[in-house]
């Protein structure tokens, strides 16, 4: 769970296997299962939070931030 003033609520970001509960890629733009994407990880989530308050593009975390996550 997630939430604040620049977060898109009232959405699922990811899937899980019917067996084994094992993470989904996704496509980190939409939010939605693709199997050409990456499998969303804390640093993913971070990454978008930092650049949602202006802290660069990639601070050390080397991933690319989840704009799914946040609001236009």
């Amino acid at each position: 769970f997630l939430l604040g003033g620049g977060v898109k609520g009232n959405q699922v970001i990811g899937r899980s296997s019917d067996v084994g509960m094992a993470p989904q890629p996704v496509d980190l733009q939409t939010g939605r299962p693709d199997p050409e994407g990456e499998v969303v990880r804390p640093e993913h989530v971070l990454q978008a939070l930092f650049n949602e308050v202006g802290i660069g593009e990639e601070p050390d975390l080397r991933v690319p931030g989840l704009p799914a996550l946040m609001r236009a």
